[in-house]
């Protein structure tokens, strides 16, 4: 439902109360000194006729609309309109609140201020529209709200400057922050529960120059019902990882830029393993989900819990299975290389851009090559690709760089994302998983060991130049499911670079 073709905000929802629009399934969408138009599901009767005209003092005007969007318009426009009032309430009467609640249920009556509302109202609004961040960001004389839907952020409401205060103390209440630091970053995590489900919020606070900013992060455990093939994995390479899953030492790697889905694919392995008789051990920044028989460990800088230190003393707790959230330093990379060739099997993820770049960087952080060679047993290099929305994508002819680019046909037809109110008009709906494996193999150990630069080895990383994350782009863009801008933003790195 395109909610911007009409005026409903201003034309009846103060003379058309919420209550009577759900039991009648109606709402105004026009109103003049006569007549007030309405959006009805079915027709109604003489008796609601008479009662909505001695209400509104206005003549009844019936067009019909499906239930589905009326509800829909119902929902979000009676929502908006108590988000104003609140707002309004909230600047006049400068209220603090002093809750000390750390568990917010929307359906209660806990605690009904303007500040509990509006915070309900903003992180119900994200949810609906399954989004994984919000944003709240202070300027010199608002506040901006935005929702990240499929990688793209979304402005969904602006607040005065006045209300910001309040706003932000609320939420450092709720997530055990200090509410006199503001010139510090902190961390902190709110329990949520809406329509009968639990939603655990992981909050970060930054100060800039007009407050902080507070970034949100929405976990959904609805969604930890992960498995290799349901996230995007074909069936001969679910094989692959199944069995090197089954190994008793090594390391597997997974690689791609942040918000590509790593942490996601490392669960689905560790989801794989018989964790009634494995001592499996992670070491995350921070634990995004919990998994039950599995002993996960959350880092802490501030107090010297790193990753490192942790792996250390996790090596004394007789693991099968290490999952290291991410090796980001050199003495990270060697002790999880050394406990990989000692009789542990370790998973972790690094910030490299193709599978190759992640051997490199081993490398490059002093893992001598002889090492790195008996380690590591499988790469996985991935992406999360935005997915074009199928009800309004167009076809056009491309252009003389996009037919160089793809290496296709001059008359080639390609799509592009238009935007309609199905996809929040950004043009894509969803992503799709696009990802390289490569099974280390002695050709392969070869490589590594005489490689002279990273092209030299990236050459001889697949046996397929089918199975190339660069040729699985390809194929999504011919089969219209994305863009050639998605195609070129996930490999801008390597591609510009050979290019170049």
């Amino acid at each position: 439902m395109n909610f911007q073709k009409f005026d409903i905000e201003n034309c009846g929802i103060n003379v058309i109360s919420k209550d009577l629009a759900l039991r009648y399934n109606l709402i105004p969408y026009k109103m003049d000194e006569s007549n007030i138009y309405l959006f009805v599901s079915s027709k109604l009767s003489k008796e609601i006729i008479e009662e909505i005209e001695f209400i509104t003092s206005r003549n009844v005007r019936e067009n019909f609309l499906d239930e589905i969007s009326i509800l829909n318009l119902i929902k979000f426009y009676y929502n908006k309109e108590s988000l104003k009032k609140n707002i309004t309430k909230l600047k006049s009467k400068k209220q603090i609140e002093k809750s000390n609640m750390n568990f917010i249920d929307i359906h209660t009556k806990k605690d009904d201020s303007p500040a509990v509302f509006i915070l309900n109202s903003i992180i119900k609004e994200a949810i609906t529209k399954n989004a994984s961040d919000i944003h709240i960001e202070p300027f010199k004389n608002s506040v901006l709200v935005r929702i990240r839907i499929n990688g793209d952020l979304i402005k969904i409401e602006e607040f005065p400057i006045e209300i910001y205060e309040n706003i932000i103390y609320r939420i450092k209440i709720l997530a055990s922050m200090d509410i006199s630091i503001k010139n510090n970053p902190q961390d902190g995590k709110i329990r949520f529960k809406f329509n009968g489900e639990e939603f655990d919020l992981r909050i970060s606070s930054l100060p800039i120059i007009y407050g902080e900013k507070f970034v949100i992060r929405i976990l959904y455990k609805n969604n930890m019902k992960y498995s290799l093939e349901n996230i995007g994995f074909e069936n001969e390479d679910v094989k692959t990882i199944r069995k090197v899953l089954k190994a008793n030492s090594g390391m597997i790697l997974l690689t791609g830029p942040t918000g590509s889905g790593k942490t996601t694919t490392l669960y689905s392995m560790i989801l794989e393993m018989d964790r009634d008789r494995k001592n499996i051990v992670t070491v995350e920044n921070p634990i995004e989900y919990e998994i039950e028989k599995v002993n996960q460990v959350n880092i802490n800088p501030n107090i010297g819990l790193t990753f490192s230190k942790s792996l250390r003393n996790i090596l004394r707790q007789d693991p099968d299975v290490i999952m290291v959230g991410e090796i980001i330093d050199e003495e990270a990379a060697q002790i999880a290389i050394t406990a990989s060739l000692t009789g542990h099997l370790i998973l972790s993820t690094m910030h490299c851009n193709d599978t190759s770049s992640s051997i490199i960087r081993l490398i490059d952080m002093n893992v001598p090559k002889y090492l790195v060679v008996d380690s590591v047993g499988l790469v996985i290099s991935q992406r999360l690709v935005k997915k074009l929305c199928n009800n309004c994508k167009k076809t056009y002819m491309a252009t003389k760089e996009e037919v160089k680019d793809l290496e296709i046909e001059n008359e080639e037809m390609l799509f592009s994302a238009v935007g309609c109110d199905k996809c929040n008009y950004t043009g894509y709906d969803g992503r799709v998983m696009v990802y390289e494996l490569v099974l280390i193999q002695d050709s392969h150990k070869n490589i590594i060991m005489n490689y002279d630069d990273i092209n030299e080895l990236r050459k001889y990383s697949f046996n397929d130049k089918g199975n190339s994350l660069k040729e699985k782009l390809k194929k999504l863009v011919l089969k219209g499911e994305t863009t050639y801008e998605q195609y070129i933003g996930n490999l801008k790195l390597n591609y510009m670079s050979k290019r170049g």
